[in-house]
């Protein structure tokens, strides 16, 4: 318990640096500084070899971008089965539209490669795995603060099926510290 808590707690701190580092940037720093916060309900099909049930549980993380179109990405996922637990620390690229309100459009899409590690635990006191993963997926933030988003996820851990899929539904918040425009396309502009 103790080792996620402190990774959660330095992912933290180290997005809020990063943010507040390219604020504090002189005229020749980025242009453009924008972050997304999300949060929601999150399932994976990681099947076992002999049921089909999916783990069911939570996620959370955040996309930092120095670019409209680009971020680095983090989040963390926790999910059960009647089974087992399981906890995914991910990290990646992302890329993504501009999010639509000036147009006709209602949401912006983005796409994602991320890279991590899952780590499952039995509920009935056996040991624990653990395995790398590969998540590629993509999604949509409709109406700006609902975000669904659909993954291919691979794992290889022992007894359990190695190509899932994530479906992840929750909320977002997409802030704009720097470079924003009027028409929140980037995000809701905290500072110009």
């Amino acid at each position: 318990m103790f080792d996620r808590r402190v990774w959660l707690l330095t992912a933290t701190l180290l997005w809020i640096s990063a943010v507040a580092h390219a604020q504090s940037q002189a005229p020749a720093g980025p242009t453009f500084v924008a972050a997304d916060f999300f949060g929601g309900l999150s399932v994976i099909s990681i099947s076992g070899e002999e049921d089909e049930i999916a783990a069911k549980g939570w996620e959370v993380g955040s996309t930092l971008r120095f670019q409209p179109w680009w971020g680095i990405k983090a989040g963390f996922a926790r999910t059960k089965r009647p089974d087992s637990h399981q906890w995914q620390y991910l990290g990646g690229l992302e890329v993504a539209t501009k999010h639509g309100l000036s147009g006709n459009a209602v949401g912006r899409g983005f796409a994602h490669a991320l890279v991590g590690y899952i780590k499952e635990r039995a509920t009935d006191g056996g040991g624990s795995k653990g395995s790398p993963e590969l998540v590629l997926g993509a999604g949509l933030d409709v109406l700006f603060f609902f975000r669904l988003q659909v993954d291919y996820a691979r794992i290889n851990l022992p007894t359990r099926s190695k190509n899932n899929v994530r479906v992840f539904v929750g909320g977002v918040v997409p802030l704009c510290f720097k470079g924003c425009d009027a028409n929140w396309e980037y995000g809701i502009p905290i500072r110009q």
